[in-house]
């Protein structure tokens, strides 16, 4: 059986935008935690760790999903090589949209609207 590809997007190396979308979305997440408790002061750290990890734990999840989609898209296309790049990008925008159409992602994912 040949290697699956490897897409030119590697794991642990931010797309463009991609850290300030994290960003954002940790806000959101911490802003939505602190109101919830009643905008107490004092866990603000609390609740942005808390969104941090969530955030992050949602984001290795997506990127698993995205890399077995794109390898599905391979092996579908015969194990050919050369179009790794265009199976990653397909997995991304198909996974976003899946995920955006949960509201998972919302105003996270880099899948045009």
């Amino acid at each position: 059986m040949p290697a699956p590809p490897t897409p030119a997007l590697q794991p642990g190396v931010a797309a463009p935008g991609e850290q300030a979308r994290r960003e954002v979305a940790i806000r959101r997440d911490a802003y939505f935690r602190w109101a919830y408790r009643g905008c107490t002061p004092r866990e603000e750290l609390t609740d942005w760790l808390a969104a941090e990890r969530d955030v992050d734990g949602m984001l290795t999840q997506r990127e698993k999903m995205i890399r077995e989609a794109a390898y599905f898209r391979w092996q579908n296309r015969g194990h050919r090589a050369g179009e790794e790049l265009d199976d990653w990008l397909a997995a991304e925008r198909e996974v976003d949209a899946m995920l955006e159409h949960e509201g998972i992602l919302e105003g996270f994912c880099s899948c045009p609207h």
